[in-house]
């Protein structure tokens, strides 16, 4: 598992997960109720819309990770970013209409943008990644497969909030 958010009723738990998929399950049970996305590479972050119709996930499906958004119930997915950094979905707005993300993006341009007389709002993030062997039952390790890896990572953020767009410095 990569990540969990729990549904805006807290009757399910949706996961994301290296095997490729987003899972439903009952909170109260931890009972499997339905796999609802299958994808050419992890789903990485998971995140609920406040009326529970809407999913926004990350999967690096087209060479980097990206943020896509889909219909609780399943169907198409539709990809929100294309840029070359990777995006992870954080949450959607109160309203539902936008999905707020975090990039690593390092374009000095891109500071430029931070709109001014907006309510500044900070941030604070920590976070932990792991890759595993695709098959941890060898009790001795494939030399041409991924290694055993882990790391930790924190982040700071300035956001700054206008009733027309959102910047990041």
């Amino acid at each position: 598992m990569t990540d969990a958010d729990f549904s805006p009723d807290g009757a399910q738990v949706l996961t994301g997960g290296y095997d490729r998929t987003a899972r439903l399950w009952e909170a109260a049970t931890g009972k499997h109720l339905v796999t609802c996305l299958g994808h050419a590479d992890a789903v990485v972050s998971v995140a609920w819309s406040p009326d529970g119709r809407q999913i926004a996930y990350a999967s690096d499906t087209h060479g980097n990770t990206d943020v896509f958004i889909v219909a609780a119930e399943g169907g198409p997915s539709r990809r929100l970013t294309t840029h070359s950094a990777p995006e992870r979905p954080i949450a959607f707005t109160p309203d539902g209409k936008e999905v707020l993300f975090s990039a690593q993006r390092m374009d000095a341009r891109a500071s430029l943008l931070f709109p001014s007389g907006g309510t500044p709002r900070w941030g604070l993030a920590f976070g932990q990644d792991k890759f595993t062997p695709s098959d941890t039952t060898r009790r001795i390790p494939d030399p041409n497969d991924r290694p055993y890896a882990a790391w930790l990572y924190g982040a700071l953020s300035l956001v700054s909030y206008t009733p027309h767009e959102y910047g990041s410095l």
